[in-house]
């Protein structure tokens, strides 16, 4: 399995959009953050409730995901921590802390996509860049708290991709 690990805007959908071309025998997944998003705001919801519902469908689908080799994923347990944790739902994040603690998440390869550009507004992601920086600290912290051998993607997508395929 394949995690993109990175806050909101820095790129891990585009970067799986180009690992998609390069290797169409990976599954690719952006997780089902993005159309939730899309029909909260259409449905007036707000970013606790889609984080809520968001939380939901994915409860059980870690653990699955994690052992599949062709697998590639940007919306991942992590990422569900990350809002918890700001939102203040504390017992969510709790949860996702120990589904990962009793996943076999060793056999993941883990990709850190750092802040590098200015965040792009699209309607849809969280806005802000002191949202942005304190999801990217959050990340940085699980990383640290969980030792995950992580690789940095920097620069252009196909410096990224470039990196990406030659650690898979």
């Amino acid at each position: 399995m394949i995690v993109f690990i990175g806050a909101h805007g820095t790129g891990k959908s585009t970067l799986l959009e180009a690992l998609k071309i390069a290797r169409p025998d990976i599954y690719c997944s952006d997780g089902v953050g993005r159309p939730i998003k899309d029909a909260g705001k259409q449905l007036g919801l707000t970013q606790w409730d889609e984080q809520l519902i968001i939380n939901t469908l994915q409860k059980h689908k870690w653990k699955t995901d994690v052992v599949q080799r062709n697998f590639a994923c940007t919306r991942s347990i992590i990422d569900e921590w990350v809002y918890c944790t700001m939102f203040g739902m504390d017992d969510l994040a709790a949860d996702r802390k120990d589904i990962f603690r009793d996943s076999d998440y060793s056999k993941a390869k883990f990709f850190y996509i750092p802040i590098e550009f200015p965040l792009e507004e699209d309607g849809t992601r969280y806005a802000g860049d002191k949202l942005q920086r304190q999801c990217d600290e959050l990340m940085i912290d699980w990383i640290d708290e969980f030792t995950l051998p992580v690789t940095r993607l920097v620069g252009s997508v196909e410096l990224r991709l470039q990196t990406l395929l030659n650690n898979i």
